[in-house]
């Protein structure tokens, strides 16, 4: 048996389409309690970004979640109530 003790960062980037389908995605994650049970919790504040070299597309976001081990992240991600139910919401 593994230990959950090296904690991971997933990184979610990419540009958005439809402001309140984020916003009911991002509820739904919140309502899940997913991030909850496994240990998960956003790094970063949902901020305008400066970009300093180059250029993002117009509604360019990154998300940070840090999860307290791998098997945690995965465990998160490939789970039926994320895949079914929140992911297309997206």
């Amino acid at each position: 048996a593994s230990t959950c003790d090296q904690p991971v960062l997933m990184v979610v980037s990419g540009p958005t389409h439809d402001r309140a389908r984020m916003l009911a995605y991002g509820r739904a994650i919140a309502e899940s309690g997913l991030y909850r049970q496994l240990g998960g919790y956003y790094v970063n504040l949902f901020a305008p970004q400066e970009i300093f070299e180059g250029a993002a597309p117009a509604g360019y976001i990154n998300i940070i979640v840090r999860f307290p081990c791998l098997a945690n992240a995965r465990a998160f991600w490939n789970s039926k109530v994320y895949q079914q139910q929140i992911l297309p919401l997206r």
